[in-house]
């Protein structure tokens, strides 16, 4: 099960997943009821081991979940704005611990709500670079240069462009 904040990431997802063939659906609010429908049937049917949508996707029926994923947690779609507000986050985590799956939540920064994921153990950081050591201290009355210098390292992931992990 894949659920991202709107349509557009949706279109992405859904174009990298029929490269590998047609197991998936996808769902969203814009299907009209009768479509949306015959998608969660075949979800619910098994005929579509992969379930990719938007917010209302996370309580779509996957039989035999493995796997959850949700990008970019802290956009503001992810969460129902009326009662009982229901966060994908949230419903995802206990979906995956209730049926032994594994939780992929990932996004351009670590949201405080993940990071308390992480902190309690539910969780862990997943990064495809090893830590960077950290920043070299300012010593105390340095002068502080107006532009950064070139050669100070980042703490951005090298390998991926918008990653934001703090590599903790």
């Amino acid at each position: 099960m894949i659920v991202v904040p709107d349509t557009r990431d949706l279109a992405r997802v859904d174009e990298a997943l029929r490269q590998f063939g047609s197991w998936h659906v996808t769902l969203t609010a814009d299907l009209g009821p009768a479509e949306r429908y015959r998608r969660w049937l075949t979800a619910l049917r098994g005929a579509a081991p992969i379930v990719a949508g938007t917010r209302a996707a996370m309580f779509a029926p996957v039989r035999d979940l493995g796997l959850v994923v949700l990008w970019d947690d802290g956009d503001d779609l992810h969460a129902e704005p009326r009662a009982p507000y229901p966060h994908a986050r949230e419903v995802l985590a206990l979906r995956a611990h209730r049926a032994g799956a594994a939780a992929l939540i990932g996004g351009f920064a670590r949201t405080a709500e993940l990071a308390q994921l992480v902190t309690s153990g539910w969780a862990r950081p997943l990064c495809c670079a090893p830590p960077m050591s950290p920043l070299p201290a300012i010593p105390p009355g340095a002068r502080r240069r107006k532009s950064p210098s070139p050669n100070i390292p980042t703490r951005r992931c090298p390998c991926l462009p918008r990653c934001a992990s703090n590599h903790r």
